[in-house]
C-alpha cells in the first residue's frame, strides 16, 4: 500500500465513527433573545361608568373604583382582564367586563 493511499484511508474511516458522535452531542447553546423584548405591550384606555351607582373594577391585581357619571385611564398591559370586583347594577361579581386587546388603545369602555 503506497503512503498517499493510507491518510485517506484513514480520515475516511475516522469520519465514519465521528459522524454518530456529532449527531449524538448533547451540546446545545442558545441565546436567550425573549430577554431583550421581555417588556409587556401597555394599552391606555378610559373606562365611564354611566349608571347612578359606583363600580369596583378588578384591573389585574389591583382594584379601581369608577365613581357614577366619571370616567377613569387605564393603561394595562395587553391580555390583562378587567373584571367587576363586586355586585353592583348589572354587572355580578366577577363579572368579565373586558380583555385589554390593541384594538381597545384610545378608546373607553362604557358601563351602564
Amino acid at each position: 500500500m503506497k503512503h498517499r493511499n493510507v491518510l485517506p484511508a484513514v480520515l475516511g474511516v475516522a469520519s465514519l465513527f465521528a459522524t454518530p458522535a456529532i449527531f449524538a452531542s448533547p451540546l446545545h447553546l442558545t441565546a436567550p433573545v425573549h430577554a431583550m423584548f421581555s417588556h409587556e405591550k401597555m394599552i391606555s384606555f378610559s373606562v365611564r361608568n354611566s349608571s347612578t351607582e359606583a363600580i369596583e373594577l378588578k384591573a389585574g391585581d389591583k382594584i379601581q373604583t369608577v365613581a357614577a357619571g366619571k370616567t377613569i385611564s387605564l393603561k394595562l398591559p395587553e391580555g390583562t382582564r378587567v373584571t367587576a370586583n363586586k355586585t353592583s347594577g348589572s354587572y355580578t361579581e366577577g363579572a368579565v367586563i373586558a380583555e385589554v386587546q390593541s384594538p381597545l388603545s384610545g378608546n373607553t369602555i362604557v358601563l351602564h
